[in-house]
């Protein structure tokens, strides 16, 4: 998941639409890039920053930072824990 790259798009009001146009993709295909589902190309990386946010040249590695995806919760253990059982 790219949120510094989501959350530039919304400071600066850049759409996911516009975005995929000037890639030439489906605007599916650059929601699954954004979640961390499959990865930008160099050549789509340097033309989101050369095209959308220029001011962060030579500084994708902030724009392009994978966070972590939020842990899923063991379900196993919370219904422990609901029922009063702790293992």
């Amino acid at each position: 998941m790219y949120q510094n790259l989501k959350a530039e798009m919304v400071r600066k009001g850049v759409s996911r639409h516009e975005i995929a146009k000037a890639l030439g993709m489906h605007k599916n295909t650059l929601s699954r890039k954004l979640n961390g589902h499959s990865q930008f190309s160099y050549d789509h990386v340097c033309k989101i920053i050369e095209l959308f946010f220029p001011e962060f040249e030579g500084k994708s590695t902030y724009l392009f930072a994978k966070s972590k995806p939020k842990s899923k919760p063991n379900r196993k253990r919370l219904y422990l824990v609901k029922a009063g059982i702790n293992k």
